[in-house]
Parts: C-alpha cells; structure tokens; sequence
C-alpha cells in the first residue's frame, strides 16, 4: 500500500529546505548587486569630488611622471605632498585604496607606495575606464594594505573610473578606489540568515496545517483500503463457497444422471425382451397358477425392480 504521510513527510521537508536555501541565495545575490551598485556610485562620487579638488595638484603631478621612467616613479618629487592631501579629503570615508593611473596604465601614484609603477595596461577594468566605462568588482582580501595601516579579512570594492580634464572632458587619468564595505556584506549575511530562517519557518508553519489534512486523508484512505480488503476476502470466501457447492451438485447431478442412465437401460433391456417373447409363434399369456414363473411375469417384475432402483 502506498505510504502517503511518508512520502509527504519526506519531499515537503525536503522541499521545505530547499525553498528557503534557493531564497537566501537569490537573496545575497540581489542584496550584493543592490550593494555593488551603490558603492559603485559613491565611489563615482567621491571620485569626481577628488577630482575637482584635486586637480590642480594632479595635473602637474600627471605632467612629471610622464618624464619620469618607471623606476624612478617611487621618487616622484610631489608623491608625499600629494598622498597628504589626497588622505586630508578621505578622513572620516570608508575609501582604503586610492590608485591613479596614466592613459598607458602605469601606476603613477598609489596610497600603497609599493603598487607605484606596475602596468595595468592589460587589465580589463582599466581598458574599460580609458574608454569612459565604470567597471566595478568586489573582492575579499585575507590582508589589504590600507593608507596607514594594514586590514584583515576586508571585502573590498574597487572601482575604475575615467578623470575628464576640465578643459576639453577629454579622459586624462584613471582612478581605482578601494571601498572597504565589510559591515555592510556582514549585515547583508545576517540579514539573510533572518531571511532564510524566516521562511522556514513559516514554510514549517505551512507543512504543519498540510501535514494534519494529509495525515487525515491518510487515515481515511487506510480504512477504505481495510474496508475494500475485507469485502475482497469476504468475495473470496463466498467465491470459495459457491465453487464447493457447484461441485458438490455437480456430483449429485452425475450420480442422479448415471442412475437414471442404469434405469433407461434396464429398461431398454426389458423392452427388447418383450418384443423378443411376443415374437414367438406359440406365445400365448399364461393363466395357470404357476403364472410367477412364466416369461411374462419375470420381465413385469424385472421391470419394477427397474423402477425400484431409480435413484433419489
């Protein structure tokens, strides 16, 4: 019999699981494009307020690398000064990286002295922003060096953006901010585990109410199946019962048969002995008193023995 509480039991927990953890991920999953996207836009913000603030310094700070190769870029006479200003603007932000780079992609200046001079030229973020693109990615770092100081398990988003001169707007830098939005992945992972606990348990709400309807509609179903076994046993009997009588009157009939079948032939025997006494020439019915013991006589009583042995 088909276990129907079991079966249900076991895909609606099943289900139950998989319902909730599929809505968590869909959930990080849009919470961390909803975050990537802001970060995106404040970095695009804090970017174009550096920009203009900074721009006076960065253009000839700009101009002096380009005369510079790329080892003596570390020394870059304005790096300090530069840095000093750059980390004034940024007190107080969550930005732990800032990166410029020249239209070649060469780091020309790092909050990160040792990143100053590495080429960039093959990286897609920054081909996108030398081509006035925003390109965001978000990362977790075991360690980051940040300005000052040096961070551990961060996640990070790193933003490539264009720098337009004030002149012409045409592209004359490229930034790459670092934000540290580790708070906000971490409250986005509490949040999903409120969400995903929060749907199982009102899925679990759910599977109760479906569990008591399915639970009685099993019990109705058992007791159908025992009534509808017990009427097929009780056929079975009956079944078994009328098969043993048919039997037994089936006997009956061929003894009653093979009787009557012993009559009509004792009388079939009496009847040829008649027609053979009639056909003698001196036949003639006897009156004497010794008439028991004439041919006439012993085929009469021949015959009510016949009908004697008729059976029953």
């Amino acid at each position: 019999m088909f276990k129907l509480l079991r079966y249900f039991s076991l895909t609606s927990f099943v289900s139950v699981v998989g319902v909730a953890a599929i809505l968590g991920v869909f959930y990080r999953e849009l919470a961390v494009h909803s975050l990537v996207s802001m970060g995106e836009s404040n970095n695009r913000a804090i970017t174009r307020v550096l920009a203009n603030s900074l721009w006076p310094a960065l253009l000839p700070y700009l101009a002096t690398a380009d005369t510079l190769s790329t080892e003596k870029l570390e020394s870059h006479p304005g790096r300090e000064e530069f840095a000093r200003v750059l980390a004034k603007h940024l007190k107080g932000l969550t930005v732990a990286k800032v990166k410029v780079y020249d239209m070649n992609g060469r780091t020309v200046f790092s909050t990160d002295p040792g990143q100053i001079g590495e080429d960039k030229s093959n990286n897609a973020g920054f081909k996108g922003a030398r081509f006035g693109s925003v390109t965001s990615e978000l990362t977790h770092r075991d360690e980051f060096s940040a300005f000052d100081k040096v961070i551990e398990n961060a996640d990070l988003l790193s933003t490539y953006i264009p720098v337009r001169r004030n002149t012409d707007g045409a592209i004359g830098a490229v930034f790459e901010v670092y934000d540290d939005v580790t708070p906000f992945l971490a409250r986005i992972e509490r949040t999903q585990w409120v969400v995903v606990l929060g749907v199982f348990a009102i899925l679990c709400v759910l599977y109760g109410v479906l569990f008591v309807i399915v639970r009685h509609a099993d019990g109705v179903i058992q007791r159908q199946y025992r009534q509808r076994d017990a009427a097929e046993r009780a056929l079975k009997r009956a079944q078994r019962t009328l098969v043993q009588r048919v039997e037994q009157r089936t006997l009956e009939l061929a003894r009653v048969n093979a009787g009557l079948q012993a009559e009509v032939t004792c009388f079939e025997d009496v009847v040829v002995e008649v027609h053979l006494i009639r056909s003698r020439p001196k036949f003639k019915p006897s009156t004497s008193r010794k008439r028991r013991y004439t041919p006439l006589y012993l085929l009469r009583a021949r015959a009510r023995r016949c009908s004697r042995s008729r059976p029953t």
